[in-house]
């Protein structure tokens, strides 16, 4: 996983030994590695190997590595925002294993690890590595980012976790040679992307260099063979954080963090050698798990597992909306692809491959939006039906009946009402927030349709959402997909729909572009009225359907 600390805003907090940064990170940590220069940036600055502490202190400053130059227009500024700690933790499994490991096969999970920390840094900073020229500048231009990465052993309560804090600089170095402070937002955007890049990395790694088998835990992988109990027993930071939350009540991630900080104890400096000693004494005691246990668990080839199609993954993005971003799609990818051993190189290329036989929509929030050509196709032909139909008047009823039932509902529920069984056209577009009452116009609606002679049936997303459609409405109500495969059967157990028959669509923003288009294709050949409420705050498949749609009212009617 990779987690992202505050900005680290002085050079004093970062050489806090108390403040566990710098200090804590320094070659002179009782055992553990010294740091080491990574990213293009760094080596545009001729910094290399061994991390210096003067160098990274000058860094801080917002200085040259020699303190003699300034990198930022604000360097030597007090409340600058320094830098950030960019964290790779290792699953458990993979730390648990390491831990009772023999060295030899303990330096190769460690190497393992440090590859895939500087794998999933390069395509941070090819994807996210961003600064602006100039103060006040909006123009946004490409840039060569700086770290330190510095690999720990442990969790606070000397617990075997292997991860590495990666400071990320904030100066960087453009194209031309010059340097200024990078922008952040896009490196948190691509956080989930960055930890699932690490991980995949790391899994491949290990199932290449030690045969190692991995075992997909829905958006990560563990090492197949490693205990539970022994993962449970190198767990303590995650009882307490578990014990926080139980006093709180609460299991969202705002609290977990601060749980993680609040029962965070002092950073306790053990030599590794000292630890590895105990870790090993405690595995094989209590659990019978020691060396020949891990050797074991190692093959000449791991099994090989299938990589997940990108195509399926497309098609099941726009099952949920009519497009989709490049990133959302790469992280679906990365997701469901952990446990395989296919490099994140491979999935990244396979996903740029793909998108070039998408439409590309624009970038929107620094994020291209794709689609399919017969996504567009549909969309089309939903408008151009929604068009076509919009003055014919035959499921008009009179407004004197719109008045008699609706008498008591507010004056936009009236107007909703009015527009949706009085106006003219074949499909109708009602948008409401939560709590406005589409459920009481619904329910004024299907009296009025019913007193003019329609057949009124009901259609929803999920089982839910058509019981709790016919619950509130009255009307005879079942999901769309049960709809869309009875009415193409011979024999259908759900009466087909005629010339006299109105199907109300409830919540028709959940449904994908290509569904909305079969259904509208079954009611359209027949002249059959379409209402459709839609919930204003879904992006769906009808998006682009809906915003095409005119005459707003009170409460977002459309035509």
């Amino acid at each position: 996983m990779l987690s992202i600390s505050t900005p680290l805003s002085t050079p004093e907090y970062v050489l806090s030994v108390s403040n566990a940064l710098v200090g804590y990170y320094s070659p002179e940590s009782p055992g553990e590695p010294p740091g080491r220069w990574v990213g293009a940036g760094a080596e545009a600055l001729g910094l290399q190997g061994t991390v210096s502490p003067a160098a990274l202190r000058n860094l801080f400053r917002g200085l040259s590595p020699d303190g003699a130059l300034p990198l930022v227009q604000n360097a030597n500024a007090k409340d600058r925002q320094a830098g950030w700690d960019l964290t790779y933790s290792a699953d458990k499994s993979i730390s648990a294993l390491w831990a009772v490991s023999p060295p030899e096969m303990r330096r190769v999970i460690e190497e393992c690890h440090d590859s895939a920390v500087d794998e999933a840094n390069r395509r941070l900073e090819s994807m996210a590595g961003f600064t602006r020229r100039g103060r006040g500048s909006k123009a946004v231009e490409r840039a060569s980012l700086i770290w330190a990465v510095f690999q720990h052993s442990t969790s606070r309560a000397l617990d075997p976790q292997l991860h590495s804090h990666c400071l990320l600089i904030n100066a960087s170095v453009r194209a031309d040679g010059t340097t200024g402070s990078i922008l952040t937002k896009p490196i948190f955007r691509l956080k989930m992307i960055g930890g699932l890049i690490y991980r995949q990395e790391l899994g491949r790694q290990l199932r290449e260099r030690l045969g190692l088998e991995l075992r997909q835990e829905r958006t990560w992988f563990e090492i197949s063979g490693v205990p539970q109990s022994l993962m449970d027993e190198f767990s303590k930071r995650r009882l307490d954080v578990l014990e926080y939350l139980k006093t709180k009540m609460r299991d969202d991630a705002i609290a977990a963090a601060w749980g993680a900080r609040l029962t965070r104890p002092d950073k306790q400096m053990v030599p590794r050698a000292e630890l590895f000693r105990e870790w090993a004494r405690l595995a094989l005691e209590k659990f019978g798990f020691g060396p020949k246990q891990v050797v074991s668990l190692t093959k000449e080839k791991a099994r090989a597992l299938p990589a997940p199609s990108v195509a399926e993954e497309i098609a099941d993005s726009l099952r949920e909306q009519a497009y989709f971003r490049d990133t959302q799609l790469l992280r679906r990818i990365l997701e469901r692809a952990q446990a395989t051993g296919v490099s994140a190189g491979v999935i990244i290329q396979s996903v740029k491959e793909a998108l070039k036989g998408m439409v590309d929509l624009g970038v929107h929030d620094h994020h291209h939006l794709y689609t399919t050509h017969e996504v567009v196709r549909q969309e089309r032909l939903l408008m151009e039906i929604a068009v076509s139909g919009r003055d014919r008047t035959d499921f008009r009823v009179a407004e004197k009946a719109a008045q008699r039932f609706g008498e008591a509902l507010s004056q936009a529920q009236r107007d909703a009402l009015k527009s949706i069984t009085v106006a003219p056209g074949d499909i109708r577009v009602v948008q409401g927030l939560a709590g406005t009452g589409k459920s009481s116009l619904l329910l004024a609606a299907n009296e009025i349709w019913k007193a003019a002679g329609f057949r009124v049936l009901g259609a929803a997303y999920s089982g839910k959402a058509a019981d709790g459609l016919a619950k509130s409405s009255k009307i005879e109500s079942h999901t769309v997909d049960r709809l869309l495969h009875q009415w193409a059967k011979d024999l259908s157990a759900v009466k087909p729909l005629d010339r006299r028959s109105v199907l109300v669509v409830d919540e028709a923003g959940m449904l994908d572009t290509l569904k909305m288009a079969r259904l509208v294709g079954i009611v359209n050949p027949s002249k059959i009225g379409v209402a459709f409420p839609l919930k204003s705050n879904v992006e769906s498949g009808g998006r682009l359907f809906r915003e095409g749609l005119r005459n707003p009212c009170p409460m977002r009617v459309n035509q």
